[in-house]
């Protein structure tokens, strides 16, 4: 493995995490009846989560 590859786990990880943080927010702005910015927050989260762990399992 090179320098610029990563692990897929990172990526199997960070894809959960990212479905996972979508679904909360889609959840949260049920509450509120605000579904849309509720998807549309945690969707940003889930993508910011899925980029840090993808990047901790870089070698």
């Amino acid at each position: 493995m090179t320098n610029n590859q990563m692990d897929p786990a990172g990526f199997q990880y960070g894809g959960v995490a990212f479905v996972g943080c979508a679904a909360v927010g889609a959840g949260i702005g049920l509450l509120n009846n605000e579904l849309l910015a509720g998807l549309l927050i945690g969707g940003g989260l889930g993508f910011v989560l899925m980029a840090l762990i993808a990047a901790a399992h870089q070698k």
